[in-house]
């Protein structure tokens, strides 16, 4: 008899039901592609947030559980309401293992309730900075509990081997490498089809750095450049973004793009510029390489993902100039082009096709549990 496991992410369920108009973001995204593609090996159930659909609903195989609404903040006793609410859902699912990817402070709350119910937990790493910097921002009861449920989880899964070392070093905990995954292209567009330069993730400053992708198109006149995704909570660095959008005649911004439509702009995408400040497995690399679109990165080194040494990773080595010099030289050779999308197709194809992912992650919960 296979397993029941139940993944807590409240904000996924836009991915199983478009029609709510929310979409969480890359951690969501792998859990969504996770869940349905282990949903033949066990049996999935996933506790999402409350859009007002029924407590309980059957989507692509897996069985969803209603937890808490997203949108009732300022209510003085949120906290309480949604961990009572968590808690109710997770015993209606009723599963062997309950898995967490998320923020520290959602898995002390997660990690609590499977205790109480007397069942496994595994908690999955979904950002470098979940175990460096969101930790210390925690109030110390909740950082207490955060750092006993990572010392006494039943089992702990980083997405790359840096994150298992930062796991190594922090909390003196082993843990198990299971790398992201995406589904596999039906087509690959050629250097001919290629139209512009795409950045895509939130518009945020202090991580994403949209600014600096501005800061490339402004030196890059003659190219095209278009962004891709949503405003976020900083009015005053959106409106200057914007601002500057406006002035720059060779750069499109086109909001948030449905995951079921994004595709297009990366098969269309002459390279993805990143650049983000830190990142744990992003997304957005996989869903370039599966279409051949070669990675730009400022300052993450595709490299920690792919652990191939001789590879050429695009990493620019925190230098704009070298971002700069990139985008000409791939736009400009189409051999040099051909070279470095192809080479990243083909690893990803290797080792990162969702179908290899979950077979890893498959084999984490059967030796975990």
């Amino acid at each position: 008899m296979s397993h029941r496991v139940c993944f807590v992410c409240p904000h996924i369920y836009g991915y199983f039901n478009s029609s709510v108009g929310y979409t969480g973001g890359g951690a969501e995204r792998q859990i969504y592609l996770m869940s349905t593609h282990l949903s033949d090996t066990f049996d999935v159930h996933v506790v999402v947030g409350d859009h007002g659909q029924p407590a309980l609903e059957k989507r692509e195989g897996v069985t969803l559980h209603r937890a808490y609404p997203l949108t009732d903040r300022k209510n003085i006793f949120q906290p309480i309401k949604h961990f009572w609410l968590l808690g109710r859902a997770m015993q209606r699912a009723d599963a062997d293992v309950y898995i967490h990817r998320g923020s520290p402070r959602n898995a002390a709350a997660n990690y609590l309730w499977a205790r109480m119910l007397s069942r496994k937990w595994i908690y999955n790493i979904a950002n470098d900075a979940n175990i460096t910097s969101r930790p210390r921002s925690l109030a110390w009861p909740l950082r207490a509990l955060f750092a006993h449920a990572i010392r006494n989880a039943d089992g702990l899964i980083a997405q790359t081997t840096h994150q298992q070392t930062l796991l190594q070093e922090r909390y003196d905990v082993s843990s198990t490498v299971v790398p992201n995954g995406y589904p596999l292209a039906d087509c690959y567009p050629p250097f001919e089809e290629r139209e512009f330069f795409l950045w895509v993730g939130r518009l945020n400053q202090d991580q994403k750095r949209p600014h600096l992708f501005l800061d490339v198109a402004e030196k890059l006149p003659e190219k095209k450049f278009e962004l891709i995704g949503p405003k976020g909570d900083d009015d005053e660095y959106v409106e200057h973004l914007m601002e500057r959008i406006e002035r720059l005649e060779n750069v499109e911004y086109r909001g948030t793009v449905s995951p079921d439509q994004i595709s297009e702009y990366y098969k269309r995408a002459v390279a993805l510029v990143s650049t983000s400040k830190y990142e744990g497995f992003p997304n957005t690399f996989l869903e370039a390489w599966r279409v051949q679109t070669p990675v730009l990165s400022l300052s993450i080194d595709a490299r920690r993902y792919i652990d191939i040494e001789d590879y050429y990773s695009g990493y620019c080595e925190g230098r704009l100039g070298n971002i700069i010099s990139g985008c000409k030289r791939i736009y400009e050779s189409e051999k040099c082009w051909g070279s470095f999308s192809s080479r990243s197709r083909k690893i990803f194809e290797f080792s990162l096709s969702i179908s290899s992912s979950a077979e890893k992650y498959s084999n984490a919960i059967n030796y975990f549990v």
